[in-house]
């Protein structure tokens, strides 16, 4: 193998673009309040179109509702024994093999 000779090219001069001219945002356009229907509109949309409207109102499921049971009492826990204290003698190693 022979040694190849390196060239130095000059590197191509970069360009530089101006970004692009900012268009002012166009203005917003003002939204109408949404109509309410009358509620014979709806029904009757809703019934040529063979679907249901179902609504509920929390007046009537709370007369609906019986009352609450109480909450059971809450479970007493087993108190635990007081640590005992820890023998004050020297500890003691005891081979088990044979």
């Amino acid at each position: 193998m022979s040694p190849v000779p390196v060239v130095s090219v000059p590197a191509a001069a970069a360009t530089v673009t101006p970004p692009p001219a900012l268009q002012p945002a166009p203005a917003a356009i003002p939204r109408e309040a949404p109509t309410a229907r009358p509620q014979e509109d709806i029904a009757e949309a809703l019934k040529s179109s063979g679907l249901v409207l179902i609504e509920t109102r929390a007046e009537k499921i709370t007369e609906i509702q019986p009352e609450a049971e109480p909450a059971p009492a809450p479970v007493r826990r087993r108190t635990r024994a007081a640590a005992s204290a820890p023998p004050q003698e020297p500890l003691v190693q005891i081979e088990t093999r044979r």
